[in-house]
């Protein structure tokens, strides 16, 4: 398993690899015979950790082993690389007052005109149950502050010139899955097909409108 943990961390030295079983031994050589791996001085290095995780979850890996080896940083690092992948620019646990209130999103992803509003609920244990309804209903009060704070957050947020923007609260879990109130809750394995499907699912899912103002920071 901690092997196993390496490799999606990214990189597996050769003396580790020399160390495990054969089993495991011949599906990592397998990966690197079939492009998923790459030969460096001192191991393999993965070289693209998504394409990665969906051969692993072909090969019968299940969700819920694959989650268990991720560390919150795993969790971080494997969500950041999925938005940069669909071109999406990113601010990390991002603090904001609105009507009084002090809120913080774990995470913004901004690809114009859509500002997804990310709370990400990484778990020490992969949990089968979705998260509450409550902690969801305040997950979107964040995003409905944020959508109504826009106009002063401009700069803050990166949104100058925007003109309409559409702010999309999203849950991102280990292994839950499921909807509510038109909120998307998503496991991070599957967020690559979210993002991929998500223009044409836009109508389906909860959002809120903003208009961004139209300046940029003096130099």
């Amino acid at each position: 398993m901690e092997l196993m943990g390496k490799l999606i961390r990214g990189f597996i030295r050769e003396e580790d690899l020399q160390r495990s079983n054969e089993e495991l031994r011949e599906l990592v050589y397998s990966l690197f015979e079939n492009g998923f791996l790459r030969r460096e001085k001192d191991g393999l290095a993965v070289l693209d950790k998504i394409a990665l995780l969906e051969a692993l979850l072909s090969r019968g890996f299940t969700v819920e082993y694959l989650a268990s080896l991720f560390t919150w940083r795993d969790f971080e690092a494997f969500s950041d690389e999925v938005f940069a992948r669909h071109g999406y620019s990113s601010l990390r646990n991002f603090r904001f007052s609105q009507g009084g209130r002090r809120f913080e999103v774990d995470l913004l992803a901004l690809k114009k005109p859509l500002l997804l509003c990310v709370e990400c609920k990484h778990y020490k244990k992969p949990r089968t149950t979705m998260p509450s309804k409550q902690s969801i209903e305040r997950h979107v009060e964040r995003a409905k502050a944020l959508a109504k704070s826009i106009p002063s957050l401009t700069l803050d947020v990166g949104v100058s010139g925007w003109g309409h923007v559409k702010v999309v609260p999203l849950i991102i879990t280990l292994t839950q899955e499921g909807i509510h109130k038109g909120v998307p809750v998503i496991p991070v394995f599957k967020l690559n097909t979210f993002l991929l499907e998500l223009n044409s699912n836009i109508g389906l899912i909860c959002s809120f409108e903003a208009e961004a103002s139209n300046y940029s920071k003096l130099t």
